[in-house]
């Protein structure tokens, strides 16, 4: 019997042992010959198998990131005051929203005290992972099959949408505000102001939308939290009614997707290795200092931008394991004449061209500038690193005019911070000279790349910090301070 793992972690089998014909079911086949189980597995660094549910029973947050409810039941369930829970998923506009169903250890635990037990199991658990909401159940047990006992997970599902359930909040406007800026909730007057006496600055609050679409389970207005300005209008401003703000025209709706075929991914292996690979090593001798042996996907590599050749560079010097699952983030306002439809016929054919180059030829996706389309590039960043690949962005924004490095811009730290995976920080050198931002073809000339050491960052650290961090690591690797 053979074992391996789709690209969603579901457990395919196939030799002599598995049947062919499966009543109800689809069967192997001569051209599949693979059975899928419908479980979903990870295989740890000694090639054991490890089993982490049912495919049907994950849940897909508003971020993209897969959570597998065992894993939170089992931290819930040494709660004392936690009899046994049971995880799922509610449908809400951005996602699935983390549910936890309990049963009370003791009959005076009703309420109070679960709610403390549910903040000390968050504590424990990944950001993704966290129970947004949670219901006690009505009776002494969960319904239950006859013959194993195991919960009847879906009959558990069917109850929340009944009128008479009431899911809890784990915290409120007030408290998410709280733990970003590290106070206490009390700490917070109605009346204070939120950039000038709290020291909210732009970018945290978008960290706090975020958030907040994350507890609430719904979109909310960038706009409108824009102009609340004290901590009584942005409670105001959750219990409004979301505003509908119009949807961008996104690169990400279903042509990136349709990248990662098969087809598409043949097309990317034939091009890496039989054009770009022999180009740098007869063309552009090409120097690596640190390496990549040491690292495990999925990860962040974020590099300086000297050149258009920059992607393909870091794709011909990664081991193949990484370089097959490599998704290198493009700038898409640079694409606006191709997109959004602007400028003459030329400029969009020309631009057109070079976006399809980018997304068949290197697996590239747009992030776009701001706005919604900014938490759906997040979530499509999220769905990437579970499926196992790594993301290339350069955090510049856009290619050097001098050969010097240029500030980073926040996004990266945004990155760092929510998708919580390694940053590799990168320095290339010497592609300036070979193709500027002003040359339509590359000269000959060495290039080197020097890889740091992975850096990691914490979900409480701010994405403006982790941005300078990782940039004066990159800046660390160049030339100049060697």
């Amino acid at each position: 019997q053979r074992i391996q793992l789709a690209e969603d972690g579901e457990i395919l089998v196939r030799g002599d042992n598995v049947s062919l014909e499966i009543f109800g079911k689809s069967s192997p086949s001569a051209e599949d010959p693979w059975l899928r189980t419908g479980d979903i597995g990870e295989i740890g660094e000694d090639g054991t198998l490890y089993f982490r549910g049912r495919k049907k029973d994950v849940i897909v947050g508003a971020d993209g990131l897969n959570v597998h409810p065992s894993d939170i039941e089992a931290v819930l369930n040494r709660q004392p005051e936690i009899q046994e829970a049971v995880v799922v998923g509610r449908r809400i506009e951005t996602g699935d929203q983390v549910h936890a169903v309990l049963l009370a250890a003791a009959p005076d635990d009703r309420h109070d005290n679960v709610e403390l037990a549910v903040s000390r199991a968050n504590r424990e658990l990944e950001p993704h992972q966290r129970v947004k909401e949670w219901s006690l159940w009505p009776e002494s047990d969960f319904p239950r099959t006859a013959s194993t006992m195991k919960i009847r997970r879906h009959e558990v599902q069917e109850r929340l949408h009944a009128p008479e359930s009431r899911p809890s909040s784990v915290r409120d406007a007030r408290g998410l505000l709280a733990d970003q800026l590290g106070k206490a909730r009390d700490a917070l007057g109605e009346h204070d102001r939120l950039a000038e006496e709290l020291g909210l600055s732009s970018l945290d609050r978008i960290e706090l939308l975020t958030t907040l679409e994350r507890e609430l389970g719904r979109e909310l207005s960038e706009t409108g939290i824009s102009a609340v300005e004290t901590v009584d209008q942005l409670e105001a401003f959750v219990r409004a009614p979301s505003e509908s703000e119009p949807r961008e025209r996104s690169a990400l709706d279903g042509i990136v997707r349709h990248s990662r075929k098969l087809l598409f991914r043949a097309v990317r292996t034939i091009f890496r290795e039989a054009v770009i690979r022999p180009l740098f090593r007869h063309y552009l001798p090409l120097t690596v200092d640190g390496g990549f042996t040491d690292i495990e996907g999925p990860v962040i590599f974020a590099a300086n931008h000297q050149s258009n050749l920059d992607t393909l560079a870091l794709l011909t010097t990664l081991p193949w394991k990484l370089r097959e699952r490599m998704a290198p983030a493009i700038h898409q306002g640079y694409f606006d004449p191709y997109l959004e439809r602007r400028g003459t016929l030329r400029q969009r054919a020309s631009f057109g061209l070079q976006f399809w180059l980018a997304v068949i030829l290197t697996g590239a996706f747009p992030l776009p500038r701001g706005g919604a389309s900014s938490r759906r590039s997040l979530r499509f960043a999220g769905s990437l690193v579970e499926r196992s690949h790594s993301i290339l962005i350069f955090p510049e924004g856009r290619l050097t005019r001098d050969g010097a490095m240029g500030v980073f811009k926040p996004g990266v730290g945004i990155l760092a911070v929510k998708l919580q995976i390694p940053v590799v920080p990168i320095h290339i050198d010497g592609l300036y000279e070979v193709m500027s931002f002003r040359d339509r073809w590359p000269r000959p000339g060495p290039v080197r790349l020097n890889v740091g050491e992975a850096l990691r960052f914490r979900e409480s650290d701010r994405p403006a910090e982790v941005s300078r961090r990782i940039e004066a690591a990159v800046r660390e690797l160049g030339p100049a301070r060697k």
